[in-house]
């Protein structure tokens, strides 16, 4: 049993912490929302360029998670894409009765962006600055979807059946065959990298 000892809970898995705030354990909600909350703010800003609209809706998840703890799933293995799944929902919808219209693709979603995160930022500045502006060129070149996936993969660290149900596919053969399309076109406009190379 997970215990109110932040110590602890760095040590359990993410369903025992789950099962543990679902039983009222205050800490281990603390905990959820300090270990997530910078992640959700970035993966918000892919869906909306209003800060404060991401930061609401960020803190409106948390409240409404405590509000209904005890009507929740108690099986939950993955916080981080329970947590993605729920703030993309929530952005969309936010948006929808603020702008109190319909949203298309263009206007729901923006152009998916790589915000990364400050590990690799550090690991950036290890190449040089010509291949930086090569990369930035080649990622600049896929499609929205590619560089969702990508985000999800290398970034979010998700599976790819968790990334087949948060982008609504049927099938996660779809996820796959867009992953393999944005890493032979990032390998066709950038090469030279060792990343990439390692999926030669």
């Amino acid at each position: 049993m997970v215990n109110d000892n932040f110590d602890e809970l760095l040590n359990q898995s993410d369903q025992e912490v789950w099962l543990a705030f679902k039983e009222g354990n205050e800490a281990a909600y603390v905990f959820m929302y300090q270990k997530y909350f910078a992640d959700l703010i970035n993966y918000g800003r892919q869906f909306a360029r209003n800060e404060q609209l991401i930061e609401d809706c960020v803190q409106d998840l948390f409240i409404d998670l405590k509000k209904s703890k005890e009507n929740l799933t108690n099986k939950n293995t993955s916080i981080k894409f329970y947590l993605f799944k729920s703030l993309k929902r929530r952005i969309i919808e936010y948006r929808k009765k603020l702008d109190k219209v319909t949203l298309g693709p263009a206007e729901g979603q923006r152009d998916f962006e790589i915000v990364l995160p400050e590990e690799a930022l550090l690991i950036e500045k290890q190449f040089k600055e010509e291949q930086l502006l090569k990369l930035s060129r080649a990622v600049e070149q896929l499609t929205t979807r590619q560089r969702e996936v990508l985000y999800y993969l290398f970034y979010a660290e998700l599976s790819y059946e968790e990334i087949r149900e948060i982008m609504g596919f049927d099938h996660v053969r779809s996820v796959r065959n867009i992953f393999y399309k944005a890493l032979d076109r990032l390998k066709t406009n950038f090469r030279g990298i060792f990343f990439f190379n390692v999926f030669a």
